[in-house]
């Protein structure tokens, strides 16, 4: 998590890249455009290894299988505040 941006953060710029295309298209088409768009999101076992076996606090606090229903929890979530 050193140099990851924060899946909270990612939802922050796309707030902002909502309201900078309303600005460029229109509140009308840039809804078109966000309606109709293919979303890709994507997880995997970087986000784990990365994390848990380079951060010393990370697997000190939380068990292989703790850490894993952490990290799918945390994706889970952005999907439904993202949808």
């Amino acid at each position: 998590m050193q140099h990851a941006i924060p899946l909270s953060q990612q939802l922050s710029y796309f707030k902002e890249y909502q309201g900078k295309l309303a600005k460029v298209a229109g509140s009308k088409k840039a809804a078109s455009i966000i309606k109709d768009a293919l979303y890709v999101l994507s997880a995997g076992s970087s986000d784990f290894v990365q994390n848990y076996y380079v951060n010393p606090w990370i697997n000190k606090v939380y068990s292989p299988d703790q850490y894993s229903s952490y990290l799918i929890g945390s994706f889970s979530s952005f999907v439904k505040v993202f949808y």
